[in-house]
């Protein structure tokens, strides 16, 4: 059965790029997550669509323990409430960047409230485009 989606946490685009070998194998869509570089959803296929966006910044961050986990249980939120992909990928990056603001994995994640907020109060520019 072919997976939907795959996520990756890389911090070199190399990862990302053999993202075309999983498409072979069945899987529809790649989402690549940098630190620096921001976010990328891909179907790496020559002519179809991807997705990418920067990252939200957040100045005086105390501890980076549990940014990856609040990115994919945005993603999980997104992927269950249907949302579309710009949507998704700000509320996933801003759930994401939200977990440096404490100590630890889990005190300083955004609610759902402060995650949409953040997100009206910080604009993140998510772009498409085409494979060539």
């Amino acid at each position: 059965m072919p997976y939907e989606m795959l996520y990756w946490n890389a911090s070199n685009f190399w990862v990302a790029a053999g993202g075309h070998k999983i498409a072979q194998v069945g899987c529809a869509g790649i989402l690549v997550s940098d630190t620096f570089c921001g976010l990328m959803r891909e179907l790496p296929r020559k002519g179809q669509e991807f997705w990418q966006a920067g990252i939200y910044e957040m100045p005086n961050g105390v501890d980076p323990s549990g940014c990856g986990d609040a990115f994919t249980a945005g993603l999980v939120t997104g992927i269950v409430k249907g949302w579309d992909l710009p949507v998704m990928i700000r509320y996933t990056s801003a759930l994401g960047a939200s977990a440096i603001h404490a100590p630890g994995t889990t005190d300083g994640v955004f609610t759902a409230k402060q995650a949409a907020e953040f997100i009206t109060e910080n604009h993140l520019e998510v772009q498409s485009g085409k494979f060539q």
